[in-house]
């Protein structure tokens, strides 16, 4: 029965479609079979941080917001270190009780086990949200992204980064509420560890795995260039594995 109201509550979130991509991702592994669009979004906060009335139940999680974050789906892979380095959570809270919140990442993120996107020093990453289904309706994600953007702001950051499949119907609702946005997107298509990447007009073809990672850029413009805002360059689409860097 709780499989059954996890799977409702899911497609009620996201939409049966991505519903069923998700469900396609726990079946087949991405290194077997893979095809999907993804949607780049990038905002400018400076307009955006007093968008919405923050609330004081928001704060910056800490390494005992751990085991809750996991419950709340957050997933545990190196979480207690990236919370010490790039990441940071923001929560809200009902009575002790993480009820909604947002990750968000600096300098590059793993958006796959064969794929990393690196960011310029004024960008900041939206690494996903999450509200519990009763706080859904009241406005408290927009209200989580005032606070993060607030803070980055002030620390000298210019626009926030999202990533999303073009499936997932509630990114599309959560981002009507919080001011314009650009939109690009990516695609591709894996089979058994051979990629077709497509980002605009550049294409990839190669074989990348998690020893030898695809590294792609996304080098934002200013928007006051008449310039394509996301941009990536063919030499940047090299597949050269690296490790992560480690921001502060």
């Amino acid at each position: 029965m709780n499989l059954l109201n996890r799977i409702r509550e899911k497609v009620a979130e996201v939409g049966i479609f991505y519903a069923l991509q998700t469900l396609k991702w726990r079946l087949i592994s991405s290194r077997h079979f893979d095809v999907n669009l993804w949607i780049v979004g990038t905002r400018e906060i400076q307009d955006l941080a007093t968008v919405v009335e923050q609330r004081s139940a928001i704060r910056w999680a800490t390494g005992k917001d751990i085991p809750q974050l996991i419950e709340c789906g957050v997933k545990p892979d190196r979480l207690r270190e990236n919370l010490a380095k790039r990441l940071k959570v923001a929560v809200y809270e009902e009575k002790g009780r993480i009820v909604a919140y947002g990750q968000y990442v600096v300098s590059s993120w793993d958006q796959d086990d064969w794929l990393i996107f690196q960011f310029n020093k004024r960008d900041f990453f939206g690494a996903g949200s999450w509200v519990a289904p009763e706080f859904r309706g009241q406005n408290i994600a927009p209200q989580i992204y005032t606070f993060a953007w607030s803070h980055f702001a002030r620390n000298g950051y210019k626009r926030t980064v999202g990533i999303t499949n073009a499936l997932n119907k509630n990114f599309f609702r959560a981002s009507q509420k919080v001011g314009p946005a650009t939109f690009d997107r990516f695609w591709y298509i894996r089979l058994f560890g051979f990629t077709y990447f497509q980002y605009g007009l550049y294409k990839k073809i190669g074989r990348w795995n998690p020893t030898n990672r695809m590294e792609v850029h996304l080098d934002l413009v200013d928007s006051s260039s008449n310039a394509k805002v996301a941009s990536v360059t063919r030499s940047q689409l090299d597949g050269v594995s690296k490790e992560n860097p480690s921001v502060n």
